[in-house]
C-alpha cells in the first residue's frame, strides 16, 4: 500500500512537472526503450530461467513506471522523495523475504546454509582411501610417455 501510494504520488508529480503531453511522450518513449532493451539484451537470460515474452513486456513497462515515479518524487520533494522511495523499497515484502533468507533467527548474518552431517562407515572410507592410494602407486610405476 505504501509503495502504491508513493508510485501514484510520483506519477502525479511527474505529470505536473512535465505537463500532460510531455509526460505521455516521455512515458511512451521510455516504455518503448525499456521494453526493447529488456527484449534485446535480457531475453536470452530470462528465456533460460523460464520467463516468456509477455512477462518481459510487463517487466519493461514496470521499469518505466518506476522511473517516472522516482522522477516525480524527486521533483516534488527533492531528496526526501527518493528517501521515501528507498524506505518503501527496503520494507517491501520481497526485500524483507530476501533479508530473512540471509539473516539467521539469532540475529546473526548467515551467508551459507547450515552443513548437514553425514555419517559414513569408517571401513568404507578406508577402502576408498586404499583404492585411491593404489591408483596413485600404479601411476608412479608406469609414468606417462613423453
Amino acid at each position: 500500500m505504501l509503495t502504491g501510494s508513493l508510485a501514484a504520488l510520483g506519477l502525479v508529480g511527474a505529470s505536473r512537472t512535465l505537463g500532460l503531453a510531455q509526460f505521455l511522450t516521455v512515458c511512451a518513449a521510455s516504455s518503448l526503450f525499456a521494453v526493447s532493451w529488456v527484449m534485446a539484451l535480457v531475453f536470452g537470460v530470462y528465456h533460460e530461467i523460464g520467463h516468456r515474452g509477455p512477462q518481459l513486456v510487463r517487466i519493461g513497462l514496470a521499469a518505466t513506471l518506476v522511473g517516472m515515479a522516482l522522477f516525480g518524487l524527486s521533483m516534488m520533494f527533492a531528496g526526501f522523495g527518493l528517501l521515501a522511495a528507498a524506505a518503501a523499497a527496503v520494507t517491501s515484502p520481497t526485500a524483507t523475504r530476501l533479508l530473512a533468507r540471509f539473516w539467521g533467527p539469532c540475529g546473526r548474518a548467515t551467508t551459507t546454509p547450515p552443513v548437514r552431517r553425514v555419517l559414513m562407515d569408517q571401513e568404507m572410507v578406508d577402502r576408498e582411501f586404499d583404492d585411491i592410494v593404489a591408483g596413485l602407486s600404479e601411476m608412479d610405476d608406469h609414468p606417462p610417455e613423453t
